[in-house]
């Protein structure tokens, strides 16, 4: 954005928290204005240290141009480093909805080595352009590569091929970032270099998204690979939620790479009940668990297959690193009713959920026996303006004790016309 333009920024969302190795927090969120035209939007990460005292704040890829959006930002903070040298970095994914935009869309970076003190400009990483026109949601980590022993910068996204029933595909970036120079400068130099970034493409395939547009009667929610490290092994996890035609619901599979995302386990189901759908799935790993979470609507009494989800509940799995399940756990007492449309928004008759701001939409239908069906979501009223919406991701941390765990709770909604 060119220097000198006032704008505000009054919403924010998305938010992501990480501590280094001496327990400053750094967190990581969207802000935007979601009321003039031109739809400013930027990542802000800032850092406090342990008594909670604000020590930084910068705001990343600050823009005031309506043909860019910033979106599903995601944040990693090396934990081998005292503060002042404390690699930071803060991801995002840009869309760009004209082909005269400034910038190419794709999945960005900004960099710090010093302890989110400075950032470098946000770098797009080396991801060839059709495929990063079908991509969403990049999420770093650090940590060490078990080939190379070095520090390295891994980066996770997820690919829908809207053609092929929504057949989705993880990808994998890393950059060696070990023995650079001291400063961010050296850092942000180093990886706008594509020749020092390895792309990995299409590391899980077999694969199909599961997910609502929030319309009539339903929650909007995606289908995405959530990704772990092991920071003694280097060894890397990845969970997610995808469609099975057995059940015609979904199930949360989750895989592992023990060569620095070069190749990866088959994806297998944690937990499989049958019936009803599991979505929004996380993954943690430390001391030897691999902690993950999720939303199930097994005991959803009205669940139909390719119908809507009316009640959820969480669930928590604990697996060793072999992947083999050691428990499951009913985190929520009760099923919490989902279905309540608890927003509202304008639903514009020609389309409301345009590319630029939601790429992917809608519940499976079925349309032939033995098909998975279409993403689309068929409606009885196009103008519909209610909806419900419980968050695009859920969170979970580890340590060598505990998980801990956060969720959108719906238990004390007030279902009243009302709301």
């Amino acid at each position: 954005m060119p220097a000198g333009i006032e704008i505000r920024l009054d919403h924010e969302s998305d938010p992501v928290l990480a501590f280094d190795r001496d327990g400053n927090l750094y967190t990581c969120g969207l802000a935007l204005d979601p009321e003039p035209e031109s739809r400013p939007s930027a990542i802000v990460v800032s850092r406090r240290d342990r008594n909670g005292n604000l020590e930084a704040t910068r705001f990343i890829g600050l823009e005031n141009d309506a043909r860019l959006f910033n979106d599903k930002n995601w944040l990693a903070v090396d934990r081998s480093s005292p503060r002042e040298t404390t690699v930071v970095v803060a991801s995002l994914r840009l869309f760009v909805s004209e082909e005269d935009a400034p910038v190419m869309p794709g999945g960005y970076v900004a960099v710090s080595a010093d302890g989110a003190a400075s950032f470098g400009h946000p770098l797009r990483m080396p991801v060839p352009l059709a495929v990063a026109n079908e991509s969403q949601y990049y999420q770093p980590l650090i940590g060490p590569d078990p080939v190379s022993g070095h520090k390295t910068l891994f980066v996770m996204f997820r690919t829908i091929d809207t053609d092929n029933d929504y057949a989705m595909a993880m990808h994998f970036l890393k950059a060696d970032i070990e023995g650079l120079s001291p400063g961010t400068e050296a850092l942000h130099r180093h990886l706008a270099d594509d020749a020092h970034w390895t792309y990995l493409q299409d590391r899980i395939t077999g694969l199909y998204a599961f997910g609502s547009g929030g319309y009539d009667g339903s929650f909007r929610f995606n289908t995405y690979f959530h990704p772990a490290i092991d920071h003694e092994t280097g060894h890397l996890y990845a969970v997610a939620h995808a469609f099975d035609l057995g059940s015609q619901g979904s199930r949360v599979i989750v895989t592992k790479s023990t060569d620095g995302g070069e190749t990866w386990t088959s994806p297998r189901d944690i937990d499989n009940p049958g019936r009803g759908y599991q979505f929004m799935s996380t993954v943690a790993v430390h001391s030897g668990v691999v902690s993950v979470l999720w939303y199930d609507s097994r005991n959803d009494e009205a669940f139909a297959p390719f119908g809507l989800i009316q009640g959820i509940d969480v669930f928590y799995a604990e697996l060793d690193t072999a992947l083999q399940l050691k428990r499951v756990l009913r985190l929520t007492p009760d099923t919490q009713v989902a279905d309540h449309p608890v927003f509202t928004r304008d639903r514009p008759e020609e389309d409301a959920l345009s590319p630029l701001m939601q790429p992917e939409i809608a519940i499976r239908q079925k349309k032939e026996p033995g098909t998975l069906g279409p993403m689309a979501q068929s409606t009885e009223d196009c103008n519909a303006r209610r909806y419900g919406f419980i968050g695009d991701y859920l969170g979970i941390a580890a340590n060598s004790e505990f998980a801990f765990v956060v969720w959108t709770d719906l238990r004390d909604l007030n279902l009243t016309d009302g709301i």
